[in-house]
């Protein structure tokens, strides 16, 4: 079995052991709070339950059994109406930004596109923007007995793909500017550029592209341990799961002019692939309360999340050459920063937390609706993320040439990277709410 499954089930056990123990309590103990006998408990035992139409789960037994201020859960029920529920929310949430290097840079012509030369801008890299992204969670849960004190409850939520594209390029005519793609050589210890547009020299276009998508699901179960007529609060434990799929491609459409050292007409179809997964299992344990004030209500809930992050990593290249006059093109491995030093698949488990908070405030349309807003933060201590996976030193040796079908083999730049970062979501929710 992954060894990632196995601590989380050793969590899990370890979180719920606790919420186990106090169903039970021994014969001639006290089954209620502070240590005093419940009302109408046999006195060798665990308090008979009650039937869901009167004594203890009806709706006069509210303010019986209080302990020091706070109610017992064994004399009665207290709350939000109803023993099962379901929720939906719309979720406006930011997440981290994506981190990215610096890869298209433009400029006037006597730069060529490289970094540091006077003109020079970089058009495509990290900055540092909190993209807004919408989607939904979805939770359903019940309480196991009339009491409402033992339940369980299921969640599910999804941030919809978020994306950004980039398109820049040249003509290659007089007097326009210098479009590159920036790298450092490694073999003359210098900042250099590969030319996506240059005038007299070359014409084409680069496109960039990032996508990333976050979804997680949680079982829980809850167990409620203190509550009065205007408040409760539940204890809960349960698992973990969040996964967060992202990826950085560039491609570049490239000819020849005349100009150039390589034949004119040449074309070069070159692309750089940087995918990222990363999955999340955990045992998890926290509170959730809420206070009652006529039909308003607010909560509130915070969570710890312990487990592994498994992160794997893909890093692809390729370019087409096509040579006049012929128009069959030579398939290469390897585009400009990633190449076949650095490419392949990786894999790594990282221990990781995710902690969770969130507050919100609601009111009760009627007995069995209620809505309201809220606002949530998740944060995740270790992911594995395109950008930082991407190495700007290249050796110009392993780049695919004109007529050329096997780089140099002895390069070890870019080399193979995994780094991690972390990684957050924070927003807004909008929630309707069923009871029965």
């Amino acid at each position: 079995m992954n060894k990632r499954y196995v601590s989380s089930l050793a969590l899990l056990l370890v979180s719920l052991g606790p919420a186990f123990a106090q169903q039970v309590f021994p014969a001639g103990s006290a089954s209620s709070y502070g240590g005093v006998p419940s009302a109408g408990a046999p006195a060798t035992g665990v308090a008979a339950p009650a039937s869901c139409a009167t004594g203890a789960c009806a709706p006069t037994a509210c303010n019986a059994g209080t302990v020091d201020g706070c109610f017992s859960p064994l004399e009665g029920i207290c709350g939000p109406t109803g023993r099962v529920w379901a929720s939906a929310e719309y979720l406006l949430w930011w997440t981290k930004s994506a981190p990215v290097p610096a890869l298209v840079t433009s400029g006037p012509a006597a730069g060529r596109g490289v970094i540091g030369t006077n003109g020079t801008n970089v058009d495509f890299g990290d900055s540092g923007d909190h993209p807004t992204r919408s989607g939904g969670r979805f939770t359903v849960g019940g309480w196991v007995d009339c009491d409402h004190i033992l339940g369980l409850e299921v969640s599910y939520f999804f941030l919809g793909s978020e994306s950004k594209k980039f398109d820049a390029g040249g003509t290659g005519a007089a007097g326009t500017n210098a479009v590159g793609r920036p790298f450092f050589d490694v073999t003359s210890r210098s900042a250099n550029a590969q030319l996506v547009a240059l005038p007299g020299v070359v014409s084409g276009t680069v496109s960039a592209r990032t996508s990333s998508e976050l979804q997680g699901w949680a079982p829980n179960l809850l167990y409620n341990v203190c509550c009065d007529c205007d408040y409760r609060v539940d204890a809960f434990a349960g698992f973990r799961y969040f996964q967060l799929n992202e990826s950085l491609r560039v491609s570049e459409n490239l000819t020849t002019l005349s100009g150039s050292s390589i034949p004119a007409g040449t074309n070069f179809a070159v692309r750089d692939e940087f995918d990222t997964r990363n999955e999340f299992y955990g045992g998890a344990f926290g509170l959730k309360g809420e206070y009652h004030l006529g039909k308003f209500f607010v909560g509130g809930t915070t969570s710890l999340a312990l487990g592994t992050t498994h992160e794997v990593v893909n890093v692809r290249g390729s370019s087409l050459i096509t040579t006049p006059p012929s128009t069959m093109p030579t398939v290469n491995n390897g585009g400009l920063l990633a190449l076949p030093s650095n490419s392949g698949r990786a894999s790594r488990d990282e221990f990781a937390v995710v902690p969770e908070v969130g507050v919100r405030v609601g009111y009760h349309v009627t007995d069995n609706v209620r809505a309201s807003v809220g606002y949530n933060l998740v944060y995740w201590s270790d992911v594995a993320r395109p950008g930082d996976q991407i190495d700007l030193s290249v050796d110009p040796r392993q780049l695919p040439r004109s007529g050329q079908t096997n780089a140099f083999a002895g390069a070890v730049s870019p080399a193979s990277r995994f780094h991690s970062s972390d990684f957050w979501a924070q927003g807004l929710s909008f929630s309707v709410e069923f009871r029965y």
